[in-house]
């Protein structure tokens, strides 16, 4: 009798397991205020490697930054002494999400002070550029590939006859230059043979992380539509985009079959113009797949302990 005690054990064993080790892999680090950042850091600098080197048989590297600017604290005593600063991670034990920097090295460090230490916090921003202090302290904010809104609806439930706004957002590099960036926004409708697109120029300022431009069209079928943005310059290189699947269009009152539209869908779909200036946003990640996969574990384990109980009885 105590099979069961045992495989209930391992029911939670192999649930734990597989979703821990998921969440661990694949989710993503939770974004910080620029405000959070501030307050956590000792100090906020901008500064460049001078030497790094291995620590804690690799599980470390400690560098000496050459301090460019202070923004925290304001008045520094010795603001040309160089900081020593420990980083996790190395170039032989790479850690996913932090980052491993070269001599050379220009970055906006936020460190933190532990253990009479000062660490490097995985939010500090490299630059290839020579922007300040203030202007790379902004590139906190960074807003994902694109956003799609219809008023205070979710892309779980739009409806027909409701401008639909997509927003791309076209990401700078680290070089931080004023550019030029084509964006196209495509959009697939229920019906195969229908396919909206449309193409922007958009241009990104100097010391900026990136630049916006948005597109509206008016769904008149109810069903599934499918979202993508992609963005380049004349040379090819890609500057952000991705592509969503699906928003459920659903419709007021809608009764009509798609046959008995009174008018073409030409007309139905309607395209709206400019850009806004606004930077709404909208969570279009389905992250369900974490539930699917600790369910799916949970299942596997109950299956394996039933597997075990049967066998045990048997004999």
């Amino acid at each position: 009798m105590k099979t069961l005690p045992i495989a209930i054990v391992m029911i939670l064993f192999f649930s734990i397991t597989l979703t821990s080790y998921d969440y661990h892999v694949y989710a993503p680090i939770m974004p910080e205020s620029t405000e959070q950042l501030y307050n956590e850091s000792a100090i906020i600098v901008v500064g460049n490697i001078v030497s790094a080197h291995e620590i804690q048989n690799g599980t470390k590297t400690e560098y000496v930054i050459q301090p460019q600017e202070y923004l925290k604290p304001a008045n520094f005593e010795d603001a040309t002494k160089p900081i020593v600063a420990q980083g996790i991670g190395s170039k032989t034990h790479r850690l996913i999400y932090n980052p491993v920097y070269e001599v050379g090295d220009r970055v906006l460090f936020f460190l933190q002070k532990k253990d009479d230490n000062y660490v490097i916090s995985l939010y500090s921003i490299f630059t290839k550029s020579n922007c300040n202090g203030k202007q790379l302290l902004a590139l906190n904010f960074s807003p994902g590939d694109f956003s799609v809104t219809q008023e205070n609806n979710t892309y779980e439930k739009m409806f027909t006859g409701i401008p639909v706004n997509i927003t791309a957002y076209v990401h700078n590099n680290p070089d931080l230059k004023s550019r030029y960036v084509n964006v196209n926004f495509i959009v697939h409708t229920p019906r195969s043979d229908l396919v909206l697109t449309e193409k922007r120029h958009v241009h990104i300022d100097a010391c900026k992380g990136f630049a916006s431009s948005s597109w509206s069209f008016v769904p008149m079928i109810s069903g599934r539509y499918g979202v993508g943005v992609t963005s380049y310059d004349e040379n090819g290189v890609g500057y952000g985009g991705g592509s969503f699947c699906c928003i459920k269009m659903v419709g007021r009152n809608y009764s009509s079959s798609e046959s008995n539209m009174s008018q073409s869908l030409e007309d139905n779909l309607g395209l709206t113009g400019p850009p806004r200036s606004s930077l709404s946003s909208s969570n279009v990640d389905n992250n369900s797949w974490l539930s699917v996969i600790g369910l799916g574990g949970i299942i596997g384990g109950v299956a394996v302990a039933i597997s075990i109980y049967v066998m045990r009885f048997k004999k």
